[in-house]
């Protein structure tokens, strides 16, 4: 890890982690009270003997310094891995933390957490409070700190009247991955109680408006076990209505799952007004739990549920809606040129379709038909029988109909998320099929940006789950066929597609010009901050709307030039190729008006 102590002329100080701020001493009270207090009001009425208490993570030594200050503790298990967060903890933060790393009731460990935890169960050990104040999980071996076997591990270190705190996401940036950490205590054996807190210099950074937390325990905590003279403190347990439709949809996580890091990269945002409830009010015999996500899907769960209800045989879909629902749903998963894949393939779908190995394709995913929807397997085997007798034409593969139009739009799109390479050329294949053979899927990405702290534009048609299903087809009943959708007799919507193409000409050279040139003025400025940036002699340096670390603002911006340079050259040959792709739907569109259905 990258760690950063930033030090400003007012006195303040605040810590990063690989270009993450993880405190600002302006405001950290907040953050650690915040954390350390609703558990210990609970415990203050539950317990009143001095308290044995594990922090997990914490290595700056702030919830050791509050808890000490704060109830009566006989000893403290102090576990983090990162040798440097505890030498900032001992020199430089010691007059913040009041040398709590120092304090004879504290023992350090420094080691691997999910190490330290199953010899504890070994050793039956148990304590009073766990404090998990870990960092945001990046990537796969964070992830499993909040899943199902992580959260089985604490219920098993707390005492019967024990209470757990955690440091979780931002329930009104990330929705899901608050409901999926929820969900993985539940599941884990634990009653969690959800709260929020404003920390400034958190949102500030771009982390949301309130930052989330849990508390829990073996036992359903009540809303009387807390202060009753704090009502600010019952007011940290209230959050708006809207929030708590994610619960029931939110997937939990076994350890090898990444879905936590799924909904990082394609969160929804959760509206902060309108009505309120506490969460004091949910009733935990009645919450629906979903199925754990074992990390061996290949389609992500939004995705996996859209189809299997559109591809319902019992069911007329519009092929469009279809087609709209799959790219609504359609994760980018850090794949830069996704969304490049999609619009191509819908800009000039023949053309496209020439640099795909698409019977491989196809093959590949039907080598996986275990970890799909019957109804896409179903489609996929239909495809294959179609490719059979395909003589390689692409425009007439193309004028099946809309059937076919929309499974292959399938194909692009989970075929994409598996073997990237070999949708956007044959030449990659081989190096992707060891990619599939290790079972790698959405959930095989490797996810080394925190994507969902950054802010984002948001469509606000599609603010919430509930608001998505706006595009749903009418529900029809269609005759018994495995099929995703009824052939059309007509070429109607083709036709009607090509017509646009050949009669927009002009104004398709233009906007890609335009593109062009607003893409070659942005690289061009992306390349004097980059020289900016490498010149500088700053540990710090401005970058959007605060400071982060110089080498993590010089690696972002080479990233952001590197994927704008490739967007220009996608551009230019774009612009090259026009005319001929132009003229090929000329012919098309003659050969189909001659009345050619079939």
């Amino acid at each position: 890890m990258s760690n950063l102590l930033e030090y400003r002329n007012d006195g303040s100080v605040a810590l990063y982690i690989n270009g993450d701020l993880q405190f600002d001493s302006k405001d950290e009270q907040i953050y650690h009270e915040s954390l350390t207090a609703p558990a210990l009001s609970v415990l203050a009425k539950r317990k009143k003997t001095s308290l044995k208490a594990l922090i997990i993570g914490g290595g700056d030594g702030l919830v050791a310094r509050d808890l000490f200050k704060s109830a009566p503790i006989s000893s403290i298990d102090l576990v983090d891995y990162d040798p440097q967060i505890l030498s900032f903890a001992k020199t430089e933060l010691a007059i913040i933390n009041n040398n709590s790393l120092q304090d004879a009731r504290l023992n350090l460990h420094v080691r691997d957490a999910w190490q330290f935890a199953e010899e504890a169960v070994e050793k039956q050990l148990r304590f009073d409070i766990i404090i998990s104040d870990l960092t945001v999980a990046e990537d796969l071996a964070g992830a499993r700190f909040h899943s199902i076997d992580w959260y089985k591990k604490l219920a098993d270190l707390l005492t019967a009247e024990g209470i757990l705190a955690v440091n979780a996401v931002s329930p009104s940036a990330t929705p899901e991955a608050y409901w999926s950490i929820f969900n993985s205590i539940l599941k884990g054996g634990l009653y969690p109680r959800p709260y929020h807190v404003h920390i400034p210099s958190f949102t500030d950074s771009g982390f949301g408006q309130t930052w989330g937390r849990f508390i829990a325990s073996a036992k359903s905590i009540s809303i009387d076990e807390l202060d009753s003279e704090t009502d600010e403190l019952k007011q940290l347990f209230v959050f708006p209505q809207e929030l708590f439709a994610f619960q029931n949809t939110s997937l939990p996580a076994v350890s090898d799952s990444d879905i936590l890091l799924h909904y990082f990269a394609n969160a929804s945002v959760c509206s902060t007004s309108g009505e309120t409830l506490s969460s004091f009010s949910l009733d935990f015999p009645s919450l629906s739990i979903p199925e754990a996500d074992n990390g061996k899907k290949i389609l992500p769960p939004e995705l996996r549920v859209a189809l299997a209800k559109s591809i319902s045989s019992e069911l007329e879909a519009d092929p469009q809606v279809i087609l709209g629902d799959v790219l609504q749903l359609m994760p980018s998963l850090q794949k830069d040129h996704t969304p490049e894949i999609i619009a191509d393939f819908i800009e000039d779908p023949a053309h496209f379709l020439e640099a795909i190995d698409l019977p491989g394709l196809v093959g590949r995913l039907l080598r996986r038909a275990k970890e799909l929807p019957a109804q896409v397997v179903a489609e996929l085997e239909l495809l294959r029988d179609k490719l059979q007798e395909w003589a390689g034409d692409h425009l007439s593969l193309l004028s099946l109909g809309k059937r076919v139009v929309t499974i292959l739009t399938l194909v692009i799109v989970v075929g994409n998320l598996l073997y990237p390479d070999a949708v956007y050329g044959k030449g990659h294949a081989g190096h992707n099929a060891g990619h599939g053979v290790h079972g790698a899927g959405w959930n095989g990405t490797s996810y080394n940006t925190t994507y969902w702290r950054r802010p984002r534009v948001i469509d606000k048609t599609y603010t919430t789950r509930t608001t998505r299903t706006k595009n749903v087809a009418p529900q029809m009943k269609a005759p018994a066929t495995t099929g995703m959708i009824q052939p059309d007799d007509s070429n109607a919507v083709l036709i009607s597609y090509l017509s646009k193409v050949v009669s927009g000409e002009q104004a398709t050279h233009d906007r890609l010009q335009k593109n062009r040139e607003d893409l070659t003025t942005y690289s061009t400025m992306l390349k004097r901050e980059l020289i900016s940036l490498e010149s500088s002699d700053k540990a710090l340096v401005s970058y959007g709307s605060h400071e982060i670390p110089k080498a993590e603002a010089v690696r972002r911006t080479q990233l952001t030039l590197k994927i704008t340079l490739s967007k220009i050259d996608s551009l230019t040959k774009d612009i090259d190729q026009l005319p001929a792709h132009i003229e090929l739907a000329r012919i098309a569109l003659a050969n189909l008006n001659q009345g050619d259905n079939s």
